[in-house]
């Protein structure tokens, strides 16, 4: 097991196992947690900026952030016109 293996059961840990993702009331999600996420920066391990997901949460959450990194990287300059069409 490695140093990170142990900080994920110990944030699944601190957090019940169970889903922190806020519902719309505020409440929390509370399914069965097997996932970590990041809060913010992806680069920031502390545990301030984790949080335990259950897979269904995690998945549309990352699903979510790819969608949208694809949408900056698709706002580039128009494409030139071929040169031979006026």
């Amino acid at each position: 097991i490695t140093a990170a293996s142990l900080a994920v059961f110990a944030l699944l840990e601190r957090d019940g196992n169970a889903c922190q993702r806020r519902m719309p009331n505020g409440s929390a999600c509370g399914a069965y947690a097997n996932q970590v996420d990041h809060i913010g920066s992806r680069h920031d391990h502390s545990d301030g900026n984790l949080r335990s997901l259950c897979e269904w949460h995690h998945a549309r959450r990352t699903s979510a952030q790819g969608n949208a990194a694809r949408r900056r990287v698709s706002q580039k300059r128009p494409p030139e016109k071929h040169p031979g069409i006026r």
